[in-house]
């Protein structure tokens, strides 16, 4: 259907020349000002609807380098443990199937790729090398329709007595029955075979890692005592058990284990009543589940599988339990990784002290659920064209070690050309949601969901990146400081002012920040701070100038922005909640500090010149993904984006959301949409 172009339609002071419709889809031809960092002018811009291939652009308006498995392949091996003439000596047929896959492993050569057949497989699997190029890859495949759980824990079926050696009760004496007696508490003890541990025994390494000097607070004993647990964990009928520091605390904790020295004896405590001989017991043994031994293989394929119980260490070094090995063009797609002590997956360099020329280029993450997982779910230093999309992180962070720096659903050092995009980031806690330290270039998030994230940072994290980035298109809802590892007050200029926030963006310079949805924020939405205004990185401190903030819709934020200086950060075409309008701009430099209202923020900054207020309700389902939306009041001018994706326009609406025609032009908007948006 085509409409009179003559038609008009008033959106905030927008002049709609000419609308087209097709379908869902609509084109707007408006006059809006482009902007460049120092001034504004006005020129016309079209803004289309949104397509898939809208989200396939870099900031830098190319298309993101794809590429995928072309691999004919010519031998497939297949490993089978239920099948009873399963054994590694086979040939890998379906008749004569190998047992382990780790035996499959040591045998594929590019071009061929294993099918692995329903399963409990307790190993740790090392691939010998890896494919040579996208149409030589190897592969390793769940079979279709089929259950396979590789696992980095051994079943554990102990003989249980009560516990000796240890008193429960250590420390002054107390009033009778304040702390139960030993007895009392039904603490059993048993050892674990040596024979679980073959070079690595997690019950004797501790969670301590080579920067805690550097990146952690040694000096706080509550978080000293979390990270001096050990690596290993066990787990009761599948739910892990609280691990404590000392036989002492057993008498506060049930469901919980405590490792004696040398570590091979295990003193446990369950629910009151429970016989721990019902109970179904394993225990981590291996510190990763796949891994190769050697550097650098690339063109490896993983699909299906779930992994469990990794018994890896906080990074830095970065060890996952899928490592990658510092390898290169890997496709890991489809599988869940879950109950990791550390980390999920790592890819790049893995350690700060690695060869400089070693880069992490081509991987390809996707369609994964990465859950209840201690530190990170996705790490990794120096990467290249890398795409992450269609995962779910969740759980997250439960270590709560958040100040070792390296906490986050994915932590990348250093990322260029990164695309990570249809991603959902819920439920973590003690933990960010993403976290880019320094030096990212030309990288772009799009189109994901925040949702229940407790940190002492922020949803987002960009720290000191000096090159342009884009944040665009997502949902940040119930964004919230870790109040339990953060109760003090801080004031603007402290590094602590910042813990909480959905964007914080720390010394970052040419960051666009558009078409996003702020919602239950309880610190600032937007940070643009200079609280590492003392770190030299590339020869220079960062200055926290040149940001943009566009078109984004704020909802329930009462601390809306932060910006430690004005210098060239730009804000416009934004639609703010009118009931959060006191003070909710804070200017920090040049001093004295000042919180302004949208009015004051307008006449004395410059910012913000075409940007409303309206009263906005929301409410958002995290389990769901489902947003509903209220908009009662005037609609801001959308911006131009700029230099960003070469000048490419995006919607005429602020935030992510996509409305027909109709709902522009009534006087109350109501939105319904699920996210992140297919398109």
């Amino acid at each position: 259907m085509i409409f009179n172009s003559n038609l008009k339609v008033s959106i905030s002071g927008m002049i709609i020349m000419a609308i087209l419709i097709f379908g869902n889809a609509f084109i707007i031809k408006a006059e809006a000002p482009d902007f460049s960092y120092s001034e504004q002018k006005k020129s016309k811009v079209v803004v289309p609807a949104r397509t898939a291939a809208d989200f396939d652009l870099l900031p830098n308006g190319e298309r993101f380098a794809f590429w995928e498995d072309k691999t004919t392949y010519t031998k497939v091996l297949h490993v089978a443990m239920n099948n009873p003439q399963a054994s590694d000596d086979n040939p890998g047929t379906p008749e004569r199937p190998l047992k382990t896959i780790n035996a499959a492993a040591q045998l594929l050569q590019p071009g061929e790729k294993v099918i692995v057949h329903e399963g409990i497989y307790r190993e740790c699997i090392q691939p010998a090398r890896g494919g040579t190029s996208p149409d030589k890859m190897i592969a390793y495949e769940v079979a279709k329709g089929e259950k396979v759980i590789v696992k980095g824990s051994e079943a554990w079926k102990p003989v249980f007595r009560p516990s000796t050696g240890f008193s429960i009760r250590m420390g002054p004496p107390v009033a009778a029955g304040e702390i139960p007696a030993a007895e009392e508490t039904r603490v059993w003890m048993a050892e674990m075979p040596a024979s679980f541990f073959q070079g690595y025994n997690p019950f004797t390494v501790r969670n301590t890692y080579r920067y805690i000097s550097r990146w952690g607070r040694a000096g706080e004993p509550e978080w000293l005592a979390r990270a001096l647990l050990y690596r290993g964990a066990v787990y009761a009928d599948g739910k892990p058990l609280k691990q404590v520091l000392g036989p002492a605390e057993l008498a506060q904790n049930e469901n919980a284990f405590w490792a004696e020295d040398p570590g091979l004896r295990l003193h446990i405590r369950l629910s009151k009543g429970v016989d721990p001989s019902s109970v179904s017991f394993e225990v981590t043994a291996r510190e990763q589940i796949f891994a190769p031994k050697e550097f650098g293989l690339g063109y490896i394929r993983i699909s299906g599988f779930e992994f469990e119980h990794a018994a890896d260490g906080p990074p830095v070094p970065q060890r996952a339990a899928i490592s990658s090995t510092r390898g290169h063009h890997w496709i890991i797609e489809n599988n869940r990784i879950e109950w990791c002590n550390a980390e999920g997956i790592d890819l790049g360099s893995q350690d700060f002290a690695a060869d400089r020329s070693t880069k992490g280029v081509g991987f390809i993450v996707r369609n994964n659920i990465l859950r209840n997982i201690g530190v990170c779910g996705i790490a990794g230093p120096a990467l290249d064209h890398v795409l992450i999309e269609k995962n779910i992180f969740e759980y997250i962070g439960h270590l709560n070690i958040e100040r070792n720096c390296e906490s986050a659903g994915l932590k990348f050092h250093g990322p260029n050309n990164t695309l990570l995009r249809n991603n959902i980031f819920r439920h973590i806690h003690h933990a960010s949601g993403i976290w880019y330290d320094i030096a990212a270039v030309n990288c772009r998030i799009v189109n994901n969901v925040f949702t229940d994230i407790k940190t002492l940072f922020g949803g987002v994290w960009m720290e000191i990146n000096f090159e342009q980035n884009l944040i665009d298109q997502n949902i940040f809802w119930d964004i919230h400081n870790d109040v339990e590892n953060d109760g003090a007050t801080p004031t603007p200029g402290q590094w602590a002012f910042g813990n909480g926030t959905a964007i914080r963006a720390d010394c970052n310079e040419k960051m666009v920040v558009a078409h996003n949805f702020f919602g239950k924020v309880s610190r600032h939405a937007v940070s643009l701070n200079v609280y590492q205004s003392d770190r030299l990185v590339a020869g220079r401190t960062g200055l926290g100038f040149a940001n943009k903030i566009v078109n984004n819709l704020f909802f329930d934020t009462p601390n809306r922005v932060y910006m430690a200086k004005k210098y060239d950060n730009f804000f416009d075409g934004n639609l703010y909640d009118s009931r959060n309008d006191q003070g909710s701009f804070l200017i920090n430099y040049p001093e004295p500090i000042v919180w302004q209202n949208l009015s004051g923020w307008q006449q004395y900054f410059g910012l913000d010149s075409h940007s409303t207020q309206a009263r906005i309700t929301a409410d958002f389902n995290a389990e769901t993904c489902e947003l509903e939306l209220t908009i009662e009041g005037k609609l801001p001018q959308c911006q131009s984006l700029g230099d960003v994706m070469n000048g490419k326009a995006t919607s005429a609406f602020p935030g992510p959301f996509m409305p027909d025609q109709n709902q522009l032009t009534q006087q109350v908007i109501r939105i319904k949409q699920k996210f992140p948006i297919e398109l």
